[in-house]
């Protein structure tokens, strides 16, 4: 009988990068591009698998580099009416879990019809498509709003509780680098509590709010990435956990897992 974590949010909980500072060192930017990518440097070091690797958990992964929240809740409408969903909830007979990592609200979805998919958009990109840029910039300064966000963030992250309730399924939230203030935050958000609670302020035992919100971009976009840095939590070309980084987060996470699996 599996037991099953069901993962969803964007590169912190993929994995980019974490095998840096382990698996790989990187003189440049382009070598580091080369093996952030790569699974088989990576995978083994991202948190969700050393979670796994300790509670004895199979892992569904629908985290992904870049992924917006929106994406990620599109992921789980799909996969939660799918048959395979089915064959997985009657085979492992009720141990299902699922950690749910909040990304930056400052990103959307699209669907992209020369691509034939959707695709994730960042409302502060750089990116060189021009119609691209186009978009993402009319929606920063027409259409995107914080606040906003984070109201309809708090009532999704409402409706999948009760839903994973109904089916008998455990599951957490976490914000990922970055504190969100929800005006009504569920009682299974990690470290509720807690200002600031996010795992990038967690990972540097910081207790002051950080008021610059952080895009996650590959950017140096927030006060906290230096420090981190040069601590080894973050690499210096993308800014992702490092595979100490994800140790730590391991072992931050591992009370909120066991209180999952023992509930």
């Amino acid at each position: 009988m599996s037991k099953l974590l069901i993962t969803f949010g964007c590169s912190w909980t993929k994995g980019i990068g974490a095998g840096y500072g382990e698996e790989y060192q990187s003189k440049d930017k382009n070598d580091f591009k080369t093996k952030c990518w790569e699974s088989s440097l990576n995978e083994k070091y991202a948190y969700r698998s050393l979670l796994c690797k300790k509670y004895n958990l199979q892992n569904i992964n629908f985290s992904i580099g870049g992924s917006s929240n929106q994406t990620q809740f599109r992921l789980a409408e799909e996969f939660f009416v799918s048959e395979k969903f089915n064959i997985f909830q009657q085979e492992s007979k009720g141990n299902i879990y699922v950690l749910w990592a909040i990304t930056s609200t400052a990103r959307g979805e699209i669907y992209v019809n020369a691509l034939k998919k959707f695709k994730s958009i960042f409302y502060n990109t750089t990116s060189k498509n021009d119609l691209e840029h186009k978009l993402a910039e009319l929606i920063a300064v027409n259409f995107y709003n914080h606040e906003a966000e984070l109201v309809t963030l708090n009532n999704r992250m409402k409706h999948w509780n009760q839903y994973f309730t109904a089916l008998s399924i455990k599951n957490i939230w976490i914000d990922t680098f970055n504190h969100h203030k929800y005006l009504n935050p569920v009682d299974n958000l990690c470290y509720k509590n807690d200002i600031p609670r996010d795992l990038l302020s967690k990972i540097m035992n910081i207790k002051l709010y950080n008021e610059i919100y952080h895009i996650s971009n590959w950017n140096d976009d927030c006060i906290l990435i230096k420090p981190a840095i040069a601590q080894g939590l973050l690499n210096p070309y993308s800014m992702h956990p490092t595979s100490k980084a994800h140790k730590i987060i391991t072992e931050i996470l591992s009370p909120e897992i066991e209180k999952l699996i023992d509930t």
